[in-house]
């Protein structure tokens, strides 16, 4: 049995270009997405670090020319192994900022951060041991053995419930009926789960309706969350950006709203270096916050494009 490595050796200068890596990743896989889902006018949620996690995970495994293009996308330049090495750490670094505490009255105050990878694999088919040792240590992956052939069904059930146990039942049937049959040998999965409080709550006293303008056309009423704060915040010639930080002040949101007019083209520039460059520039200053609440509901839509 192959331990997790808990403190995976990177230097800071690979560790500092995968980040930076991973976060380009992240937003061309967005660009690309709107154009192949017909989504360029849709609101559009994702993870890019658990598509990046899923894509190493199955680019550990790959070689000839199925490597060389996953090498490619995912922006591996370093020696071998350090891309894996890479993704342990950020995944330690991101559960070293989980914490739970009370405020002055009481009130619980948290961030949850938990990153998720398990194989599920045909109980006769083989996996190389070389592959299965770099899941343990880098991944944390554990393997279930399931029976595919003959017990598709409860074996896609199965995964739906270990899902729903890794996002605190946030999502509940992952896989539908027929996503998995007589002839899957593999399913990889990641599950992310996130809650974080804010650092400074918005109050219920500052929650109205407010104007807000989706890119469908007319003006509607909505719940916005009001706050005047000290905040990050940048702008430029055709954006304004600002930093929310949750709890503890260790991972924040980081908001962009385009100018009237502006939002395809402030969209289409979205880079790492743009957003580097960006959140580089802001300073703290007090920022008059007009946020739309908003519910993020758990769909589905196919990467393979």
């Amino acid at each position: 049995m192959i331990a997790a490595d808990s403190a995976p050796s990177v230097s800071e200068s690979d560790y500092a270009t995968f980040i930076e890596q991973l976060n380009q990743f992240g937003l061309e896989l967005g660009q690309k997405q709107a154009a192949a889902n017909g989504l360029v006018d849709k609101n559009l949620v994702y993870s890019p670090l658990s598509a990046s996690y899923a894509l190493g995970m199955t680019y550990a495994g790959a070689r000839g020319t199925t490597a060389e293009e996953m090498q490619k996308v995912l922006g591996d330049s370093f020696a071998a192994g350090v891309f894996h090495k890479s993704a342990n750490k950020l995944a330690r670094e991101l559960a070293s900022r989980v914490h739970t505490r009370q405020d002055g009255p009481g009130a619980p105050r948290k961030l949850e951060l938990s990153l998720a990878d398990a194989l599920f694999v045909e109980k006769s088919f083989g996996l190389a041991p070389a592959f299965l040792e770099l899941m343990a240590r880098d991944y944390d992956s554990g393997v279930h053995r399931e029976d595919f052939v003959t017990a598709f069904e409860p074996a896609r059930m199965h995964i739906n419930t270990w899902v729903a146990e890794q996002t605190h039942d946030r999502i509940r049937d992952l896989l539908p009926q027929g996503a998995v049959d007589d002839s899957t040998r593999l399913v990889l999965v990641n599950a992310l789960y996130f809650y974080g409080s804010w650092q400074t709550p918005f109050t219920a006293d500052g929650t109205r309706d407010a104007e807000f303008h989706p890119l469908s056309g007319a003006s509607v009423q909505v719940k916005t969350m009001h706050a005047q704060q000290s905040l990050r915040y940048a702008s430029g010639q055709d954006y304004a950006l600002v930093e929310l930080p949750y709890d503890g002040g260790k991972l924040r949101m980081t908001v962009v709203l385009p100018a009237q007019g502006k939002f395809e083209s402030v969209r289409a520039q979205l880079s790492a270096a743009w957003l580097k460059t960006a959140s580089a520039s802001a300073t703290p200053k007090t920022v008059s916050l007009a946020l739309p609440k908003w519910k993020i509901v758990a769909g589905s839509f196919s990467l393979r494009q």
